[in-house]
């Protein structure tokens, strides 16, 4: 407790994507792919095994679709920057302003096996008050 969380941009290159699905998956799956030897000083609250299954954006709103996998492990802390991370990646584009998280097809109500955070509702940037963004040093 008490230390800063702060989220930051970690860029790439080669998103050549033609409509706002394409780059909302491709942006998340990089996320997904994990860090980089660029990425010094940066750390990631995704497991490794982690895969995409689906994206659709209507009405703001990017549906996102994942494998079981990012359920596991981590406590409350790295459950929320989890949930912030993928948030903040999908919503950097515009028309994009909501995640709705779903799991193997199913819109879920709770993330993670013990319920840690209700996502019952699409999640926006500022439904995580706690987490600053800035640029990498």
């Amino acid at each position: 407790a008490g230390e800063e969380s702060r989220l930051v941009a970690v860029p790439r290159t080669g998103l050549v994507a033609r409509d706002t699905e394409r780059k909302v998956a491709a942006a998340v799956e990089n996320l997904l792919a994990g860090l980089t030897r660029s990425d010094t000083g940066c750390e990631t609250s995704i497991p490794p095994a982690v895969r995409l299954l689906d994206c659709k954006v209507t009405d703001g709103v990017a549906f996102l679709d994942f494998s079981r996998e990012i359920e596991t492990g981590g406590g409350t802390l790295a459950m929320r920057m989890r949930l912030a991370q993928i948030v903040f990646t999908a919503t950097q584009f515009p028309g994009v302003e909501r995640v709705r998280f779903m799991i193997e097809g199913k819109l879920i109500t709770y993330f993670s096996g013990e319920g840690l955070s209700e996502v019952e509702n699409p999640l926006g940037r500022s439904d995580f008050p706690e987490v600053t963004t800035g640029e990498r040093r």
